[in-house]
């Protein structure tokens, strides 16, 4: 997806993005290798990109000639804009090859939707989250293990990153009182 994101996008044709005239009007950049910048916060090497990859499922898989099979992607804040350069960059990925041999396959549909977000969270005393999906979290600059994890840490790093997101690709950092949202996170009870 980003070779052909980048080939679709890309109107210099220089080899690396860094000192492109294009760099901050580029949509390659902006979705699939935002640059680095300073923060109020630290400095990121890579501001978190607009976009979620979700495979149907996790692991190898052997597609069977003629299957249809999919992914799931989010994509977030202005990288909406540009749904149809990402749809032909994933025609185009398609076309040159997937996966170990580069296995050719043909992008047939594309579903949109979006997503309520003012029926997304609900009140509840308790709730179970089941990881599907590798996790990593870092705490200054090193990976959480995994009997370190507890609810203030997962939901100050999620209310981080989604503050991020939109500072980066939205309408710019949310508002919000982070002093009394730790608070209320280190409230939460949890157990593994």
């Amino acid at each position: 997806f980003g070779h052909a994101l980048r080939h679709t996008a890309c109107m210099t044709r220089q080899k690396d993005c860094t000192g492109c005239p294009l760099l901050h009007t580029c949509p390659y950049p902006a979705i699939f290798a935002p640059p680095p910048v300073e923060h109020s916060l630290q400095r990121f090497s890579q501001p978190p990109a607009p976009y979620l990859i979700e495979p149907a499922g996790w692991g190898a898989r052997h597609i069977a000639p003629g299957e249809a099979w999919y992914v799931d992607l989010v994509l977030m804040g202005r990288a909406l804009r540009e749904l149809p350069l990402i749809r032909l960059a994933w025609q185009r990925a398609a076309q040159r090859g997937l996966g170990p041999g580069d296995v050719q396959s043909a992008l047939t549909d594309v579903e949109t939707f979006a997503v309520d977000h003012e029926n997304l969270l609900h009140t509840s005393t308790e709730i179970t989250l089941h990881f599907h999906t590798p996790l990593r979290l870092q705490d200054n600059g090193r990976a959480v293990p995994p009997e370190k994890l507890d609810a203030e840490r997962l939901l100050m790093n999620l209310v981080r990153r989604i503050s991020l997101l939109a500072e980066f690709h939205g309408n710019g950092a949310p508002d919000w009182d982070f002093k009394a949202l730790k608070q209320a996170a280190a409230a939460v009870d949890s157990e593994k």
